[in-house]
């Protein structure tokens, strides 16, 4: 329950629940909507009891996804990418993979969990393969410390460039003052991105990233108004 809940997991439970309209204008924005385009969120749902979705389970959500070149099993091993939301649209069958965050701290994380050879492999051979694509041969270190952010860059990596999906995006979806010991403003997140993206040497004109990644700023106080009307 969302009560039960807190950081980015709370807000955004609340915000596709609620107050979708707040970012659905965003993207509708973003992505140049065709008359009649509508957001369909899939995930986090009250009625689905708030169920977040991983690997194939996560791509089998969406029916226009192929697989023509490579299978995920053969790009990233069980136990990957958890994403915090997942949408489709009505008429163009745009498929959207959300990462959400609510301070800034969270966008460091450790290496990969995978305990097994042959995963810990497969990742760093696709996180490589990923960062020879998207990123310049100065960037730092993909496997740490911003792993996850790699990771998600990996499978929209995975899926548009490898299997030619070009109607999926990446939205990393950033709630600005948050009810967290260190609430972030707009100015505050867009600083830590671009030292984000400076670390990891990503190349701001390649093609995944300029048209396939998506940066969004949500206020708090904005779903609670929503909520409240």
């Amino acid at each position: 329950m969302v009560a039960d809940t807190k950081g980015s997991q709370k807000w955004l439970r609340l915000l596709i629940n609620h107050a979708p309209e707040l970012v659905n204008r965003e993207l509708g924005r973003r992505l140049d909507f065709k008359v009649g385009e509508t957001v369909q969120w899939l995930s986090p749902l009250k009625k689905d009891n708030y169920h977040e979705y991983s690997d194939q389970k996560a791509l089998d959500r969406f029916c226009s996804l192929e697989y023509k070149k490579r299978p995920l099993k053969d790009f990233w091993p069980p136990g990957g990418p958890h994403w915090d939301a997942l949408a489709t649209t009505t008429v163009s069958h745009k498929v959207i993979l959300v990462e959400a965050k609510a301070y800034i701290a969270e966008m460091k994380s450790g290496r990969s969990n995978a305990t097994h050879g042959a995963s810990k492999e497969l990742i760093k051979r696709s996180i490589q393969e990923t960062k020879d694509s998207l990123a310049s041969e100065l960037g730092g270190d993909w496997n740490e410390p911003f792993y996850q952010y790699a990771n998600r860059l990996s499978f929209l990596h995975f899926l548009r460039t490898i299997n030619g999906n070009k109607n999926t995006y990446l939205l990393f979806l950033y709630f600005v003052n948050a009810d967290v010991p260190h609430p972030a403003t707009r100015e505050q997140w867009e600083g830590a991105i671009e030292l984000l993206d400076l670390y990891l040497g990503i190349k701001k004109r390649h093609r995944v990233i300029k048209e396939g990644v998506l940066h969004v700023f949500i206020d708090v106080n904005d779903i609670l108004k929503a909520i409240e009307t």
